[in-house]
């Protein structure tokens, strides 16, 4: 019961970090304001041993291993999602952009699975995802999305 306690309280804790610099890259809600990517990575890594740059290189299947237990709820996934794509909308490194958007997609879909509700701001969200990645297979990116 302890065990499952700690695990309960790391979960937690992770969804204020992923939440708190959320909000940091978000600020004055503008993507291209806020935390710079780097300080967003640094602390990615530095507060919950998540590391975007080992990440990014991640295909679907390997995101979808990593996710495969249940240490990550429907909410931090979603959460995740989220920051991992509104940093993507800041990398200048084509190639990783486009990774991390593929993987905040994977990941959102993962967070769907294991949610019970529907949510038609994730779905909102999921959409802008897929608009991003698809604008960047045409060569195209908005910074606005």
């Amino acid at each position: 019961m302890q065990h499952r306690d700690i695990i309960k309280d790391q979960i937690d804790q992770l969804g204020k970090v992923l939440a708190a610099l959320l909000a940091k890259v978000m600020a004055g809600g503008n993507p291209m304001q806020g935390i710079s990517l780097e300080e967003c990575r640094t602390q990615l890594k530095t507060k919950t041993d998540f590391d975007i740059e080992c990440f990014a290189t991640f295909s679907g299947t390997d995101v979808e291993s990593f996710f495969a237990e249940d240490q990550w709820d429907a909410f931090n996934l979603y959460l995740l999602s989220k920051l991992l794509y509104r940093l993507s909308l800041k990398d200048v490194d084509p190639k990783r952009r486009e990774a991390l958007n593929t993987n905040a997609i994977t990941i959102h879909t993962i967070a769907n699975s294991r949610s019970d509700l529907f949510s038609l701001e994730r779905q909102s969200d999921l959409h802008q995802m897929q608009q991003m990645l698809s604008n960047l297979d045409r060569g195209q990116h908005r910074s606005d999305a």
